[in-house]
């Protein structure tokens, strides 16, 4: 087992160590990192409004919960993580970078073949990256490292926009 650890960062395969290995042993001179959606899970709660006839809760009701998640569990450790990496590599300049809007505010709803997200769910995914890529820049900010703000990356041809050429690729309902 310890064979196919020190391989993986000898041949960095990435996902077969932690990064915080990677980082400590070749202390690159510069390193993006971006995380927090997973933390959320913000996939999984997009999933469900996909897969319902209604606005899903997380867009209807359950918005707050969301927000509270982010800055209550996410916060911390995005905080916990950019401080160990930059402890682990001091010399490195690090960079956190954000969410882009992958959904359009508005346009015809299609997000894909076969699935609408209505007005109120477009809304919640945008407001939810949004407030996530705020709460990535204070936790770089408090961890001392720089933040990469690239919200905007996708604007004009993001999913759900009148763009017949999105630059993401659709989201589809089912598997």
């Amino acid at each position: 087992r310890l064979a196919l650890k020190e391989d993986a960062l000898h041949y960095m395969l990435l996902g077969r160590a932690s990064q915080i290995e990677f980082v400590s042993k070749y202390r690159p001179r510069v390193a993006t990192i971006g995380i927090g959606g997973n933390d959320l899970g913000f996939a999984d709660k997009l999933r469900e409004c996909l897969t319902g006839d209604k606005t899903c809760r997380y867009a209807s009701e359950d918005r707050a919960e969301t927000a509270h998640e982010i800055s209550r569990t996410v916060y911390p450790r995005l905080v916990d993580s950019f401080t160990a990496l930059r402890n682990a590599s001091p010399t490195t300049r690090f960079y956190a970078i954000g969410y882009p809007q992958v959904i359009a505010p508005e346009g015809s709803g299609t997000c894909g073949v076969n699935v609408q997200l209505d007005e109120l769910e477009r809304e919640y995914a945008r407001q939810t990256i949004a407030y996530l890529d705020d709460v990535i820049e204070a936790a770089a900010s408090a961890a001392g490292i720089n933040y990469l703000d690239i919200e905007d990356a996708l604007d004009g041809t993001n999913l759900c926009s009148k763009e017949r050429q999105p630059t993401v690729n659709g989201i589809t309902k089912g598997n």
